[in-house]
């Protein structure tokens, strides 16, 4: 999937603006994605990419993962999953 969008650079996102982030990624998961996406952009301090996969990163401990449910709960309790 191609996204063409404007590429602003206003800081860091607000609060609102990383659980929107939080639930388009839910949604994203839960209606399009199938195993895995790769992406990659740019950055000022070089190229990034984002892997978004089903499952725990191997060798990653699941206490390193930030956990996005009670955010995605404040939005919407039915939508947490």
């Amino acid at each position: 999937m191609m996204c063409n969008m404007s590429t602003t650079s206003d800081g860091p996102l607000s609060d609102e603006e990383f659980r929107e982030l939080a639930v388009l990624l839910h949604r994203h998961a839960s209606n399009d994605m199938d195993q895995f996406d790769l992406w990659r952009f740019s950055t000022e301090w070089g190229p990034m990419s984002v892997i978004v996969r089903m499952g725990l990163q191997p060798g990653v401990s699941e206490d390193a993962h930030v956990d996005l449910v009670p955010i995605l709960a404040e939005q919407d309790p039915g939508s947490a999953g």
